[in-house]
């Protein structure tokens, strides 16, 4: 599959689950997804987007896993992220993310797998990953 993805599904109230995967979708990640509320999981990995990593993503509440690795984002790891507090799995390796990974990320309360290779992050991990349960 390639194009882009609508923008329209975020009118689909009872839509938990978006996979998508190795595809050869492009584009940016739709910014008015932001507003699925019953969303728990995101498959966008192995495609071609561009662009940043949606901020506004951080109203998910409801969101458990999100894989968005092997594409080619850029940009920074949004510190709001750390609003999804469902969230306990989450991919971003192999994009061209820069930056560090947000300290206030330590705070996700369900998180389980992280994983952030093979990307242009700088500095190290934040010691308050430390004391992560």
């Amino acid at each position: 599959l390639s194009g882009t993805l609508p923008e329209a599904w975020s009118s689909y109230a009872s839509l938990w689950y978006i996979g998508a995967q190795r595809n050869s979708f492009t584009g940016t990640l739709p910014l008015s997804w932001a507003s699925l509320p019953s969303i728990r999981a995101m498959r966008l990995d192995r495609n071609q987007f561009s662009g940043t990593v949606p901020d506004v993503w951080s109203s998910l509440s409801n969101l458990q896993i999100l894989y968005i690795d092997d594409n080619q984002l850029v940009g920074t790891l949004p510190a709001s992220w750390s609003a999804m507090t469902s969230l306990y799995d989450i991919f971003v390796s192999e994009n061209q993310l820069t930056g560090t990974i947000p300290e206030s990320w330590t705070t996700f309360p369900n998180m389980k797998y992280m994983r952030f290779y093979d990307c242009l992050f700088t500095g190290t991990i934040p010691e308050s990953f430390n004391s992560m349960t």
